[in-house]
């Protein structure tokens, strides 16, 4: 496969291959027929060139067999440093493939004494194996599984603390109400009592009062009885005198007759 006509001229001339596609990888996808069906996927000088991204290497993924080899040139930054890292990395991390080897030469390092368009120019080439990502997918729900595992596990713990700790100033917060209650049933009871107390005394202040009073009329009372007799008694005394005295001119005037 190769987006260049004449370059796919040159390799039907080699008669090396057994069919020939004109396919841009990364921006058209090639006939499924040519999915999983390769040992080696090789893109020489394509990559080694900017504005490309996973996709590109996910595609060159999809035509090669489980085992099989990509072997790439890539693009290098200013500072000789690989400028796909993170995309490659990723895949890798994910076991899309593994790193097998890499080769690093220079391009137009016998041409022109390295000036001009054609100065030395260092490529980097790598190969990567094709692994199943469907593993690291189930690796990676495993971990994830067991990561949840220890989470709910410290977050049990952290709960089962709390709950200790809740349970705790819970308890000293309801033995506080309950000493309060205490005291305040204590200082109701207390004030009941002065109440009652007070209730009591003044009762029994009404009833001395009552009983003065009632003995101050039965002295009244007693008194006027003592009154009444004595002026009976002074009034029976007055008309015995009386009596006596009528007799006594009575007996006067018999005498004198």
């Amino acid at each position: 496969m190769d987006c260049s006509k004449n370059l796919l001229q040159l390799a039907e001339q080699k008669k090396a291959y057994e069919k020939l596609d004109r396919v841009a990888i990364g921006e058209s996808e090639a006939c499924p027929s040519h999915n999983g069906k390769y040992d080696f996927v090789i893109s020489a000088s394509m990559i080694n060139n900017d504005g490309w991204d996973e996709e590109v290497f996910q595609q060159m993924l999809s035509y090669v067999k489980m085992g099989g080899f990509i072997i790439f040139a890539t693009k290098l930054n200013l500072n000789q440093e690989n400028q796909y890292a993170p995309e490659i990395d990723k895949l890798a991390e994910e076991q899309y493939w593994k790193f097998v080897t890499e080769h690093t030469f220079y391009r137009y390092d016998k041409l022109c004494n390295g000036h001009g368009k054609f100065s030395n120019k260092m490529v980097k080439v790598l190969a990567y194996q094709k692994t199943d990502h469907n593993v690291w997918l189930e690796q990676e729900k495993d971990r994830l599984e067991e990561e949840e595992r220890i989470r709910a596990e410290k977050q049990a713990l952290v709960d089962e603390k709390l709950r200790v700790k809740e349970a705790k100033l819970n308890g000293a917060q309801n033995e506080r109400k309950r000493r309060k209650m205490l005291q305040e049933r204590e200082s109701s009871m207390k004030l009941e009592a002065e109440i009652r107390a007070a209730e009591e005394a003044k009762e029994a202040e009404l009833k001395a009062e009552e009983d003065a009073m009632a003995a101050e009329q039965r002295k009244k009372a007693l008194a006027e009885q003592m009154k009444a007799k004595l002026k009976e008694a002074m009034w029976a005394k007055l008309k015995a005198a009386q009596a006596e005295e009528v007799a006594r001119r009575e007996a006067l005037r018999q005498d004198m007759l």
